[in-house]
């Protein structure tokens, strides 16, 4: 049965992220396109990269998501979007989320509508209908690949821009916003505060509990008829009740659209409440395995937390002359994405969606080095004690020393730890 509530929450997905926008000079962003392998199609995001852009400096990162029947250009537009990311020093990606419906994986619940025939009288409603019938064009697992396009383009831009692991931030506007809740629940770890304006659906407590400790910014106009503000204010209360970092700004007389999309200094505020988020604490490294230097065969695979598996094993590059141990990290969910790994500066796997952590070169051993997993709640960190080598080329080896594998969750208190150990 379909709750009165999130019908009306669900109809309320309007092109905000275009309707409204003022045009912004197109020089300025671009558009970029990507193959899909789930689907086969080429899709779009669009990217904004500050002129003074640096890639000897980290630079944080604004993922923005538009609104039902928007795309990936108009949030671009909104006043002062362009202005303000340069200005802070942001980059700034607009992923579509697979189709202007696609929801990002908030809206699984009008899955009722588009399965049952005939369809409950309050999908045939208003701008439900409208929705529902632009769902049942999209596959039947929309919800899981417009999440997947928007976590496919976040490790796109990391890829290839310098970006700054510690200083994700998340921004939805309306179906927006509710994919940032739910973007939010499903990688906590990943960002560093939300924004959200006229968020539809609406969180519960439930929901909220699986990313409690992120500091939140809610935007909701008291006049907004397409996503009526009670249901934003019990989301805020139960942000209240379980002490949540949060900011809650209630525009009198306030719309749907104009309150962000035309207004430069309501959209300052997000970036300042960004810009002003603390660091999370982090928890203390659990050692997964102690193998001598010398050891040529590597202490194999074990499980970080629910869905990863992390692999260590030997390498040897004869054309670079490094050898030592590559890490690879997998997901059981996605294991062919080529968008999770690790940051590692000096090469990438044989598969796409493998990425070597760290080798061993003649003469540079650096005693620690830790090494964020994108997109999940864990760190993985390979310390090499006193380790030496002898010979040169692919006949190198450690002569002595003693490496350490360890990992650490971060700022996730859902994320269930399973006991180290190795995995056949």
């Amino acid at each position: 049965m379909i709750r009165p509530r999130f019908l009306l929450v669900a109809a309320s997905l309007l092109a905000a992220t275009v309707a409204a926008a003022q045009a912004a000079d197109s020089s300025t962003w671009q558009v970029r396109r990507y193959l899909f392998a789930p689907t086969g199609d080429s899709l779009p995001y669009g990217l904004f990269v500050p002129a003074n852009y640096d890639a000897t400096k980290r630079w944080p990162l604004m993922v923005a998501l538009h609104g039902a029947g928007g795309n990936h250009t108009g949030l671009m537009r909104y006043d002062g979007m362009l202005e303000l990311a340069a200005r802070h020093g942001f980059i700034v990606v607009t992923p579509l989320g697979l189709s202007p419906f696609g929801g990002y994986g908030a809206f699984s619940g009008l899955r009722v509508c588009t399965a049952t025939t005939p369809p409950p009288p309050a999908c045939e409603r208003g701008i439900l209908r409208t929705i529902v019938e632009a769902r049942r064009r999209l596959p039947d697992n929309v919800d899981e690949l417009s999440e997947q396009d928007v976590m496919n383009v976040i490790g796109l831009v990391r890829r290839e821009l310098s970006i700054d692991s510690t200083r994700v931030f998340l921004f939805g506007h309306s179906m927006g916003g509710g994919g940032t809740y739910r973007l939010a629940s499903r990688y906590p770890a990943m960002w560093k505060a939300l924004a959200v304006v006229a968020p539809a659906p609406a969180a519960n407590a439930a929901l909220l509990e699986r990313f409690k400790h992120l500091p939140v910014l809610v935007i909701q106009g008291d006049s907004d008829r397409t996503v009526r503000v009670d249901g934003t204010r019990a989301t805020v209360e139960a942000m209240k009740r379980l002490g949540m970092r949060h900011e809650y700004i209630e525009v009198p007389g306030g719309d749907h659209s104009r309150i962000i999309s035309r207004n430069e200094a309501m959209l300052g505020r997000v970036f300042t409440f960004f810009l002003g988020a603390p660091a999370a604490p982090q928890e203390p490294f659990i050692e997964l395995a102690r193998f001598p230097a010398t050891d040529a065969v590597g202490p194999g695979s074990f499980a970080l937390g629910r869905d990863l598996v992390l692999t260590v094993a030997p390498a040897v590059d004869a054309q670079r002359r490094q050898f030592g141990w590559d890490l690879r990290v997998e997901d059981r969910r996605l294991a062919e994405s080529p968008n999770f790994f690790y940051e590692c500066l000096c090469g990438h796997g044989p598969r796409p969606h493998d990425y070597y952590a760290w080798h061993f070169s003649r003469g540079h051993y650096p005693a620690e080095r830790v090494l964020p997993v994108y997109g999940y709640p864990a760190d993985v960190r390979i310390n090499c004690d006193s380790c030496a080598v002898a010979g040169d080329s692919v006949e190198a080896a450690f002569t002595r020393g003693t490496v350490s594998v360890a990992w650490r969750r971060l700022r996730d208190p859902h994320e269930r730890q399973r006991q180290p150990g190795r995995h056949p």
